[in-house]
């Protein structure tokens, strides 16, 4: 059932079908009874306070009589041959009885003023929640309305999980991560941080993987094992703050771990949510970051991506 109520909800066929099948008729009268309706219970919500809580009765009243005869046009799709309060009272003990129980209709005006009833407060309560469920319930919606928001809400849950696959989608069109588990070195240790094979362990760190004492040209190298024809490297930076402090940034490749070329330089911060992606045409067997001068190279993770 949870099921059908989603699939209705972003689908909106039987709420199309429904509104193409009325005739001008019932839509001019859901119109003017719900509206009514829907007035007089905003009313009654404004006096049901204990010194006018008769008069709210009253209103919810024949809200929920004005509402129940939508309610029951909307469904059947032609308009109730009686529309009289007395011909209203049992189309809405009818829906009353299948959404928790029925409510009698209030004693006459006079007997309320002189003795209101001990369940008054109780008898407000339960007619104002079914004159909000029965507006919730009749769709005045156009056809064409309706068919817009269908298209909007599926053209909705296209993106939403579009962007829920799009890692994975960009994950397959990167193939393996050929730096994941990869030899790493580094110019230094920071005391009391992460062995530096952590910037290869496939998780990008809250804080770092690797860490660099503040020296001259920090580095920290990934051996890929074999000479690899690359197509694109990731940096994530520190996870914790100070990630401005290891700028700027070069990305430099060897195939003898000697030898190095700068690929790319990096001034401008980047985060990791928006890592620094480098894309270009690398044959190398050797990444190392460096940061040029004197500072630190703080990373959370390297990733390296074959052609």
């Amino acid at each position: 059932m949870k099921l059908t109520r989603i699939r209705e909800f972003f689908l909106q066929r039987e709420a199309e079908a429904r509104a193409g099948s009325r005739t001008p008729e019932v839509q001019r009268f859901l119109r003017a009874a719900t509206r009514a309706g829907a007035r007089r219970a905003r009313v009654a919500d404004a006096h049901a306070g204990p010194g006018d809580a008769v008069v709210a009765l009253d209103l919810y009243y024949e809200a929920a009589l004005l509402l129940a005869l939508a309610q029951r046009a909307d469904v059947d799709g032609e308009v109730p041959a009686d529309t009289s309060r007395a011909g209203a009272q049992p189309i809405l003990d009818t829906w009353l009885a299948g959404h928790g129980g029925t409510v009698l209709a209030p004693e006459p005006w006079g007997d309320l003023l002189h003795e209101p009833p001990a369940d008054l407060e109780a008898r407000n309560a339960r007619l104002s929640e079914a004159c909000r469920e029965l507006v919730r319930s009749v769709d005045l919606r156009s056809r064409f309305a309706v068919r817009v928001t269908r298209y909007a809400r599926f053209a909705a849950l296209v993106v939403v999980l579009l962007y829920a696959v799009s890692p994975l989608i960009d994950r397959l069109r990167r193939g393996a991560n050929v730096a994941q588990g990869a030899v790493v070195t580094a110019s230094s240790h920071f005391p009391g941080t992460p062995d530096p094979s952590g910037v290869v362990n496939g998780t990008v760190e809250p804080q770092f993987g690797g860490h660099t004492t503040k020296e001259v040209d920090a580095w920290i190298r990934v051996d890929l094992g074999s000479a690899r024809d690359l197509a694109e490297v990731r940096v994530f930076p520190r996870g914790d703050g100070y990630a401005d402090e290891s700028l700027p940034v070069v990305l430099e490749t060897s195939n003898d771990g000697v030898a190095f070329v700068v690929v790319s330089t990096r001034r401008e911060p980047y985060s990791q949510r928006a890592p620094w992606i480098i894309r270009a045409p690398m044959h190398s067997r050797y990444v190392r970051v460096r940061m040029p001068g004197m500072g630190y190279v703080a990373l959370s993770e390297i990733e390296a991506y074959q052609r």
